[in-house]
C-alpha cells in the first residue's frame, strides 16, 4: 500500500507538470516574444558584451550614443550585418515589434563611469 501511495504522488506530479507544459503550447506562436520587453531582449541577447551600454570587446566603441542608434533604420541595418563575433539574431530582425522594443531600450542605456583601481 505504501508503494501505491508513492505511485499516486509521482503520477500526480507528472500530470501537473504535463498540464503546465501543455499550457505553453496553447498560446499563439510568437506570443511570448511579442510580450518580451526591450530590457528582457537586451538581457538575453546583448548584455553579455554590452553591459550598461558599454562594449567589452571594443571598450572605445560603447553601445551608448552609437551612431547606429540614431535611427531605427540604421540600427536594423547594423544588426543585419553584425561585425566580428557579434551574433546575428534573425528572429529579432524578422519581428518589427521585437526590433523596436530592443532599439527603444538600447537608446535608454547610460554608460557607467570607469572605476580606477
Amino acid at each position: 500500500m505504501h508503494s501505491r501511495a508513492r505511485f499516486s504522488t509521482n503520477s500526480a506530479v507528472i500530470v501537473l507538470l504535463m498540464a503546465t507544459f501543455s499550457s505553453f503550447l496553447v498560446t499563439e506562436p510568437g506570443a511570448c516574444r511579442k510580450q518580451a520587453t526591450g530590457k528582457y531582449l537586451f538581457a538575453q541577447r546583448c548584455a553579455s558584451c554590452h553591459s550598461a551600454g558599454g562594449n567589452l570587446v571594443e571598450p572605445a566603441r560603447p553601445l551608448k550614443d552609437s551612431k547606429n542608434l540614431s535611427s531605427l533604420q540604421l540600427f536594423e541595418e547594423y544588426l543585419k550585418k553584425p561585425p566580428g563575433h557579434m551574433p546575428y539574431y534573425e528572429d529579432v530582425l524578422k519581428d518589427p515589434v521585437m526590433l523596436k522594443k530592443l532599439y527603444d531600450y538600447c537608446r535608454t542605456l547610460k554608460t557607467l563611469p570607469i572605476q580606477q583601481a
